[in-house]
Protein backbone atom coordinates (compact mmCIF):
# COMPACT_ATOMS: atom_id res chain seq x y z
CA UNK A 1 0.00 0.00 0.00
CA UNK A 2 1.74 3.18 -1.21
CA UNK A 3 0.12 6.50 -0.44
CA UNK A 4 1.26 9.98 -1.32
CA UNK A 5 -0.50 13.19 -2.07
CA UNK A 6 -1.36 16.73 -1.06
CA UNK A 7 -2.92 17.69 2.26
CA UNK A 8 -5.18 20.13 0.40
CA UNK A 9 -6.86 17.12 -1.21
CA UNK A 10 -6.75 14.68 1.73
CA UNK A 11 -6.42 15.96 5.27
CA UNK A 12 -4.42 14.14 7.94
CA UNK A 13 -7.46 12.64 9.69
CA UNK A 14 -8.65 10.96 6.47
CA UNK A 15 -5.21 9.49 5.82
CA UNK A 16 -4.86 8.13 9.38
CA UNK A 17 -8.36 6.60 9.17
CA UNK A 18 -7.52 4.88 5.88
CA UNK A 19 -4.30 3.38 7.26
CA UNK A 20 -6.21 2.20 10.34
CA UNK A 21 -8.95 0.58 8.27
CA UNK A 22 -6.34 -1.34 6.27
CA UNK A 23 -4.51 -2.37 9.48
CA UNK A 24 -1.20 -1.43 7.90
CA UNK A 25 2.26 -1.15 9.41
CA UNK A 26 4.56 1.61 8.26
CA UNK A 27 5.50 5.27 8.52
CA UNK A 28 3.38 8.23 7.50
CA UNK A 29 5.54 11.27 6.72
CA UNK A 30 3.96 14.72 6.52
CA UNK A 31 5.93 17.68 5.15
CA UNK A 32 5.24 21.40 5.03
CA UNK A 33 7.87 23.93 3.91
CA UNK A 34 10.94 22.64 5.78
CA UNK A 35 9.00 20.80 8.49
CA UNK A 36 8.78 17.02 8.63
CA UNK A 37 6.72 14.86 11.00
CA UNK A 38 6.66 11.05 11.04
CA UNK A 39 3.90 8.85 12.47
CA UNK A 40 4.58 5.13 13.10
CA UNK A 41 1.82 2.55 12.63
CA UNK A 42 1.59 -1.08 13.69
CA UNK A 43 -1.50 -3.08 12.71
CA UNK A 44 -3.23 0.19 11.87
CA UNK A 45 -2.60 1.66 15.33
CA UNK A 46 -0.37 4.66 16.10
CA UNK A 47 2.51 3.65 18.37
CA UNK A 48 4.76 6.71 18.29
CA UNK A 49 5.68 9.87 16.38
CA UNK A 50 8.82 11.79 15.53
CA UNK A 51 8.12 15.53 15.84
CA UNK A 52 9.98 17.97 13.63
CA UNK A 53 13.56 18.41 14.88
CA UNK A 54 13.02 22.17 15.23
CA UNK A 55 10.44 21.44 17.95
CA UNK A 56 13.13 20.65 20.52
CA UNK A 57 10.75 20.85 23.47
CA UNK A 58 8.76 17.98 21.97
CA UNK A 59 11.71 15.60 21.66
CA UNK A 60 11.67 12.76 24.19
CA UNK A 61 15.05 13.50 25.73
CA UNK A 62 14.32 17.21 26.13
CA UNK A 63 10.94 16.50 27.72
CA UNK A 64 12.48 14.11 30.24
CA UNK A 65 15.23 16.60 31.11
CA UNK A 66 12.80 19.48 31.60
CA UNK A 67 10.56 17.35 33.80
CA UNK A 68 13.55 16.42 35.99
CA UNK A 69 13.44 12.72 35.09
CA UNK A 70 16.78 12.78 33.26
CA UNK A 71 20.02 14.76 33.23
CA UNK A 72 21.74 16.22 30.18
CA UNK A 73 24.77 13.98 30.73
CA UNK A 74 22.59 10.85 30.86
CA UNK A 75 20.82 11.81 27.64
CA UNK A 76 24.08 12.58 25.81
CA UNK A 77 25.46 9.19 26.85
CA UNK A 78 22.33 7.40 25.60
CA UNK A 79 22.39 9.31 22.29
CA UNK A 80 26.05 8.34 21.84
CA UNK A 81 25.09 4.69 22.23
CA UNK A 82 22.26 5.15 19.73
CA UNK A 83 24.60 6.42 16.98
CA UNK A 84 25.04 3.98 14.14
CA UNK A 85 22.16 1.78 15.33
CA UNK A 86 18.40 1.63 14.77
CA UNK A 87 17.67 1.45 18.48
CA UNK A 88 14.85 3.51 19.90
CA UNK A 89 16.13 6.06 22.41
CA UNK A 90 13.38 5.15 24.88
CA UNK A 91 14.53 1.52 24.81
CA UNK A 92 18.10 2.57 25.66
CA UNK A 93 16.97 4.78 28.54
CA UNK A 94 14.78 2.00 29.91
CA UNK A 95 17.52 -0.63 29.63
CA UNK A 96 19.88 1.66 31.53
CA UNK A 97 17.16 2.09 34.18
CA UNK A 98 17.37 5.87 33.82
CA UNK A 99 13.59 6.27 33.50
CA UNK A 100 10.55 4.09 34.08
CA UNK A 101 8.31 2.45 31.50
CA UNK A 102 5.48 4.69 32.68
CA UNK A 103 7.59 7.80 31.99
CA UNK A 104 8.36 6.59 28.46
CA UNK A 105 4.71 5.84 27.74
CA UNK A 106 3.57 9.19 29.12
CA UNK A 107 6.06 11.08 26.94
CA UNK A 108 5.18 9.06 23.83
CA UNK A 109 1.46 9.53 24.33
CA UNK A 110 1.94 13.26 24.85
CA UNK A 111 4.06 13.45 21.69
CA UNK A 112 1.39 11.62 19.71
CA UNK A 113 -1.51 13.82 20.78
CA UNK A 114 0.42 17.09 20.55
CA UNK A 115 1.84 16.23 17.12
CA UNK A 116 -1.48 15.06 15.64
CA UNK A 117 -3.15 18.14 17.14
CA UNK A 118 -0.62 20.36 15.33
CA UNK A 119 -1.11 18.45 12.07
CA UNK A 120 -4.83 19.20 12.29
CA UNK A 121 -3.89 22.88 11.87
CA UNK A 122 -2.01 22.29 8.62
CA UNK A 123 -3.83 23.65 5.58
CA UNK A 124 -1.15 22.71 3.10
CA UNK A 125 1.70 20.25 2.70
CA UNK A 126 2.35 16.76 1.37
CA UNK A 127 2.15 13.26 2.81
CA UNK A 128 3.67 9.89 2.00
CA UNK A 129 3.04 6.49 3.58
CA UNK A 130 5.73 3.81 3.40
CA UNK A 131 4.61 0.30 4.30
CA UNK A 132 6.78 -1.97 6.42
CA UNK A 133 5.72 -5.57 6.38
CA UNK A 134 7.93 -6.61 9.26
CA UNK A 135 7.65 -3.86 11.83
CA UNK A 136 8.83 -4.72 15.32
CA UNK A 137 6.56 -3.28 17.97
CA UNK A 138 8.22 -2.37 21.25
CA UNK A 139 6.06 -3.34 24.19
CA UNK A 140 7.10 -0.19 26.04
CA UNK A 141 5.15 1.90 23.53
CA UNK A 142 1.43 2.65 23.73
CA UNK A 143 -0.90 1.56 20.91
CA UNK A 144 -3.63 4.05 20.05
CA UNK A 145 -6.44 3.18 17.66
CA UNK A 146 -7.01 5.81 14.92
CA UNK A 147 -10.70 6.10 15.84
CA UNK A 148 -10.06 6.95 19.49
CA UNK A 149 -7.04 9.11 18.65
CA UNK A 150 -8.88 11.24 16.09
CA UNK A 151 -11.94 11.52 18.31
CA UNK A 152 -9.83 12.84 21.18
CA UNK A 153 -7.87 15.25 18.97
CA UNK A 154 -11.11 16.61 17.46
CA UNK A 155 -12.39 17.15 20.99
CA UNK A 156 -9.12 18.93 21.88
CA UNK A 157 -9.54 21.30 18.93
CA UNK A 158 -13.08 22.19 20.01
CA UNK A 159 -12.25 22.55 23.71
CA UNK A 160 -9.17 24.70 23.22
CA UNK A 161 -11.27 27.78 22.47
CA UNK A 162 -12.84 27.51 25.93
CA UNK A 163 -9.49 26.90 27.63
CA UNK A 164 -8.02 30.03 26.02
CA UNK A 165 -10.64 32.14 27.78
CA UNK A 166 -9.09 31.29 31.16
CA UNK A 167 -5.50 30.74 29.99
CA UNK A 168 -4.85 33.26 27.19
CA UNK A 169 -1.07 32.86 27.37
CA UNK A 170 1.43 30.28 28.55
CA UNK A 171 3.07 32.96 30.72
CA UNK A 172 0.25 32.98 33.29
CA UNK A 173 1.33 32.14 36.86
CA UNK A 174 -1.13 30.40 39.22
CA UNK A 175 -0.98 29.80 42.97
CA UNK A 176 -2.87 27.46 45.27
CA UNK A 177 -5.78 28.87 47.24
CA UNK A 178 -5.30 28.02 50.94
CA UNK A 179 -8.00 25.64 52.18
CA UNK A 180 -9.78 26.29 55.46
CA UNK A 181 -8.88 23.66 58.03
CA UNK A 182 -11.01 22.49 60.93
CA UNK A 183 -9.49 23.22 64.35
CA UNK A 184 -10.86 19.83 65.50
CA UNK A 185 -8.55 17.89 63.16
CA UNK A 186 -5.11 16.71 64.21
CA UNK A 187 -2.10 16.81 61.85
CA UNK A 188 -2.62 13.28 60.50
CA UNK A 189 -6.27 13.98 59.75
CA UNK A 190 -5.35 17.26 58.06
CA UNK A 191 -2.89 15.47 55.76
CA UNK A 192 -5.49 12.81 54.97
CA UNK A 193 -8.07 15.51 54.19
CA UNK A 194 -5.57 17.28 51.95
CA UNK A 195 -4.99 14.08 49.97
CA UNK A 196 -8.68 13.27 49.71
CA UNK A 197 -9.88 16.37 47.92
CA UNK A 198 -11.54 14.69 45.00
CA UNK A 199 -8.60 15.19 42.62
CA UNK A 200 -7.72 12.57 40.05
CA UNK A 201 -4.15 11.29 39.73
CA UNK A 202 -3.31 13.66 36.84
CA UNK A 203 -5.03 16.60 38.52
CA UNK A 204 -2.95 15.98 41.65
CA UNK A 205 0.26 16.05 39.58
CA UNK A 206 -0.62 19.41 38.02
CA UNK A 207 -1.95 20.81 41.30
CA UNK A 208 1.32 19.97 43.09
CA UNK A 209 3.30 21.80 40.39
CA UNK A 210 1.38 25.05 40.95
CA UNK A 211 3.51 27.13 43.34
CA UNK A 212 2.94 30.80 42.52
CA UNK A 213 6.27 30.92 40.66
CA UNK A 214 6.02 28.56 37.71
CA UNK A 215 4.37 29.75 34.52
CA UNK A 216 1.84 27.57 32.73
CA UNK A 217 4.56 26.65 30.22
CA UNK A 218 6.83 25.45 33.02
CA UNK A 219 4.02 23.41 34.56
CA UNK A 220 3.41 21.83 31.14
CA UNK A 221 7.07 20.87 30.80
CA UNK A 222 7.27 19.46 34.33
CA UNK A 223 4.05 17.44 34.10
CA UNK A 224 4.91 15.55 30.87
CA UNK A 225 1.21 15.73 29.94
CA UNK A 226 1.43 18.12 27.03
CA UNK A 227 -0.08 21.52 26.50
CA UNK A 228 -3.73 20.57 26.12
CA UNK A 229 -4.11 18.16 29.05
CA UNK A 230 -2.19 20.40 31.44
CA UNK A 231 -4.11 23.54 30.47
CA UNK A 232 -7.40 21.63 30.63
CA UNK A 233 -6.61 20.53 34.20
CA UNK A 234 -5.48 24.03 35.20
CA UNK A 235 -8.71 25.42 33.80
CA UNK A 236 -10.71 22.91 35.87
CA UNK A 237 -8.73 23.67 39.03
CA UNK A 238 -9.30 27.37 38.47
CA UNK A 239 -13.01 26.91 37.89
CA UNK A 240 -13.46 24.86 41.08
CA UNK A 241 -11.49 27.25 43.28
CA UNK A 242 -8.34 25.22 43.85
CA UNK A 243 -6.02 27.79 42.29
CA UNK A 244 -6.07 31.46 41.31
CA UNK A 245 -4.26 33.64 38.80
CA UNK A 246 -1.36 35.65 40.23
CA UNK A 247 0.23 37.46 37.29
CA UNK A 248 1.45 37.16 33.75
CA UNK A 249 5.21 36.95 33.35
CA UNK A 250 6.82 39.12 30.69
CA UNK A 251 8.85 37.10 28.25
CA UNK A 252 12.27 38.52 27.27
CA UNK A 253 12.38 39.53 23.63
CA UNK A 254 15.09 36.97 22.80
CA UNK A 255 12.82 34.17 24.05
CA UNK A 256 9.88 35.32 21.95
CA UNK A 257 11.80 34.70 18.74
CA UNK A 258 11.42 31.08 17.78
CA UNK A 259 13.57 29.74 14.99
CA UNK A 260 10.91 27.39 13.75
CA UNK A 261 12.16 27.18 10.24
CA UNK A 262 15.21 27.83 8.12
CA UNK A 263 12.99 30.16 6.10
CA UNK A 264 12.75 32.43 9.13
CA UNK A 265 16.50 32.13 9.66
CA UNK A 266 17.04 33.04 5.99
CA UNK A 267 15.06 36.27 6.48
CA UNK A 268 17.09 37.13 9.58
CA UNK A 269 20.39 36.51 7.79
CA UNK A 270 19.18 38.60 4.84
CA UNK A 271 18.48 41.54 7.14
CA UNK A 272 21.90 41.15 8.79
CA UNK A 273 23.58 41.05 5.36
CA UNK A 274 21.76 44.20 4.26
CA UNK A 275 22.84 45.99 7.44
CA UNK A 276 26.45 44.92 6.91
CA UNK A 277 26.41 46.12 3.30
CA UNK A 278 24.88 49.42 4.40
CA UNK A 279 27.48 49.80 7.14
CA UNK A 280 30.48 49.11 4.89
CA UNK A 281 28.87 51.17 2.12
CA UNK A 282 28.64 54.11 4.46
CA UNK A 283 32.26 53.71 5.56
CA UNK A 284 33.40 53.51 1.93
CA UNK A 285 31.33 56.55 0.99
CA UNK A 286 32.84 58.46 3.88
CA UNK A 287 36.29 57.40 2.72
CA UNK A 288 35.55 58.78 -0.75
CA UNK A 289 34.15 61.98 0.68
CA UNK A 290 37.26 62.58 2.75
CA UNK A 291 39.56 61.51 -0.13
CA UNK A 292 40.89 58.59 1.92
CA UNK A 293 43.53 60.76 3.59
CA UNK A 294 45.06 60.18 7.00
CA UNK A 295 43.28 63.42 7.99
CA UNK A 296 39.88 61.91 7.28
CA UNK A 297 39.06 61.66 10.99
CA UNK A 298 39.43 65.45 11.30
CA UNK A 299 36.52 65.88 8.91
CA UNK A 300 34.33 63.02 10.12
CA UNK A 301 34.40 64.41 13.68
CA UNK A 302 33.08 67.79 12.65
CA UNK A 303 29.60 68.33 14.02
CA UNK A 304 27.10 69.78 11.62
CA UNK A 305 29.27 68.92 8.64
CA UNK A 306 26.35 67.70 6.60
CA UNK A 307 26.01 67.86 2.86
CA UNK A 308 23.33 67.45 0.27
CA UNK A 309 23.25 66.06 -3.26
CA UNK A 310 26.61 64.82 -4.57
CA UNK A 311 28.81 67.83 -3.87
CA UNK A 312 31.77 66.10 -2.22
CA UNK A 313 32.18 63.19 -4.67
CA UNK A 314 32.27 65.69 -7.52
CA UNK A 315 34.65 67.84 -5.49
CA UNK A 316 37.14 64.97 -5.62
CA UNK A 317 36.97 64.96 -9.43
CA UNK A 318 37.37 68.76 -9.61
CA UNK A 319 40.38 68.55 -7.29
CA UNK A 320 42.18 66.16 -9.68
CA UNK A 321 41.12 68.19 -12.74
CA UNK A 322 42.61 71.34 -11.22
CA UNK A 323 45.95 69.50 -10.73
CA UNK A 324 46.00 68.34 -14.37
CA UNK A 325 45.37 71.82 -15.69
CA UNK A 326 47.46 73.91 -13.30
CA UNK A 327 50.17 71.36 -12.45
CA UNK A 328 49.74 71.93 -8.69
CA UNK A 329 47.08 71.26 -6.07
CA UNK A 330 44.57 73.94 -5.05
CA UNK A 331 45.19 75.55 -1.66
CA UNK A 332 41.54 76.36 -1.00
CA UNK A 333 38.01 75.80 -2.20
CA UNK A 334 37.96 79.43 -3.25
CA UNK A 335 40.77 78.60 -5.67
CA UNK A 336 38.65 75.84 -7.18
CA UNK A 337 35.67 78.14 -7.40
CA UNK A 338 37.65 81.04 -8.89
CA UNK A 339 39.08 78.73 -11.55
CA UNK A 340 35.60 77.54 -12.45
CA UNK A 341 36.13 73.95 -11.28
CA UNK A 342 33.15 74.06 -8.90
CA UNK A 343 29.95 76.01 -9.40
CA UNK A 344 28.09 78.27 -7.02
CA UNK A 345 25.45 75.56 -6.40
CA UNK A 346 28.08 73.13 -5.15
CA UNK A 347 29.73 75.79 -3.03
CA UNK A 348 26.37 76.65 -1.45
CA UNK A 349 25.74 73.01 -0.55
CA UNK A 350 29.00 72.64 1.39
CA UNK A 351 28.82 73.82 4.99
CA UNK A 352 31.30 76.52 6.08
CA UNK A 353 32.80 74.22 8.74
CA UNK A 354 33.49 71.51 6.19
CA UNK A 355 35.02 73.94 3.71
CA UNK A 356 37.29 75.32 6.41
CA UNK A 357 38.35 71.80 7.42
CA UNK A 358 39.37 70.95 3.85
CA UNK A 359 41.33 74.15 3.52
CA UNK A 360 43.23 73.41 6.73
CA UNK A 361 44.10 69.93 5.50
CA UNK A 362 45.30 71.21 2.13
CA UNK A 363 47.46 73.88 3.78
CA UNK A 364 49.15 71.27 6.01
CA UNK A 365 50.00 68.82 3.28
CA UNK A 366 48.78 67.59 -0.01
CA UNK A 367 46.35 64.67 0.58
CA UNK A 368 47.41 63.05 -2.70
Amino acid sequence: MGLRGDIKDFNISEIIQLIGQQSKAGILTARKSNKEVRIFFVNGNVVRVEPDRSERKMLMGEMLITSGKLTREQLDSALEEQKGTVQYIGEILLRRKLVSKEDIQKVVQTQIYETIYELFQWKEGTFEFETREKSEYLKILPSLSPEQLLLNVSWMVDEWQEIEKTIPTMNVVFEKIPRKRSILLNEDQEEEEEEDRGLTYNQKIVYDLVDGKRTVQEVIEKSLMGRFDTCDILSELLRHGYIRKVRIEKTPIFQRIEFRSSKFLFHVLSVVLILLVACFGYRYAKWLVTFGTRNASDISRLEGAQMKNVALPTLYERYLSYKLVNHHYPLSLQALSASGFIGQREADVLSPKLMKAYEEIWKKNSPF
